[in-house]
């Protein structure tokens, strides 16, 4: 198999268990740049493969497996346990992020009880997406899933909330970490941010114009629909997922 599928495979799981970038070039003792373009080139040392494949905790044979079969599908009685108990998919969410260590996820959140914990674990169990293999804790999804429109939808208003609340009292002016979600985490003076911030203002401007034309001359079917979200702000996978 060639290279370029196995790094789409890889960076399938990293969404899928919202590792970014920045957590992987931390484990690897590298730079964000660097994973980054590990990750999109053409080619990879074994050594690197394998120190990415040892950090997720899959084989090479699963990998390319989860590459050729696609995504599992969430069933109809997992998706409404989700749908009906949203903190127990942030937990879930928070535990892939984590790398299925309760220990991170209860270090994440002071205020969770280890009774409360427990009870996640137990209820994500019965509905089949956790599961203890040799009396480890492990996913049943941990090579990424699917789900419906309905429960995406259901999570993205949560989460756009949460970032949502996070920029009501921001001030642009003030020195802050800011993160870029999709482009990683910069470290820039202030100038730079807010120049940065403008070019990436400019060029949602251009393309909203560049629609505007583009509608007119063309039909709806051969128009790629899509969207952006740019956001600045410090947050981190336990504020976009509260538990």
């Amino acid at each position: 198999m060639e290279f370029t599928n196995v790094s789409e495979a890889l960076r399938n799981v990293l969404k899928s268990r919202s590792i970014t970038y920045k957590d992987l070039a931390d484990k690897l003792k590298m730079s964000e740049s660097g994973v980054k373009k590990l990750l999109t080139g053409d080619d990879i040392s074994f050594n690197k493969l394998n120190a990415i494949l040892s950090f997720l905790d899959i084989s090479l044979k699963d990998l390319i497996s989860l590459k050729s079969r696609g995504f599992a599908k969430l069933t109809d009685k997992q998706e409404n346990f989700l749908l009906k108990h949203p903190q127990h998919f942030n937990f879930f969410v928070q535990l892939h992020h984590h790398l299925m260590s309760l220990e991170l996820v209860k270090a994440d959140n002071h205020k969770l009880s280890k009774a409360k914990m427990n009870q996640y674990v137990d209820d994500l169990v019965k509905i089949e997406v956790l599961e203890f293999v040799d009396g480890k804790l492990t996913s049943s999804l941990k090579d990424g899933f699917t789900m419906s429109d309905k429960l995406t939808e259901s999570f993205q208003k949560r989460s756009y909330g949460a970032v949502i609340d996070s920029l009501k009292n921001a001030d642009e002016y003030k020195k802050t970490p800011w993160l870029y979600e999709g482009f990683g985490q910069f470290a820039l003076t202030h100038k730079s941010a807010l120049e940065f911030r403008m070019a990436l203002e400019d060029l949602l401007k251009e393309f909203s114009k560049r629609t505007d034309r583009e509608k007119k001359i063309h039909k709806s079917s051969d128009l790629v629909h899509c969207a952006a979200l740019l956001v600045n702000a410090d947050l981190k996978v336990k504020d976009i997922f509260p538990i």
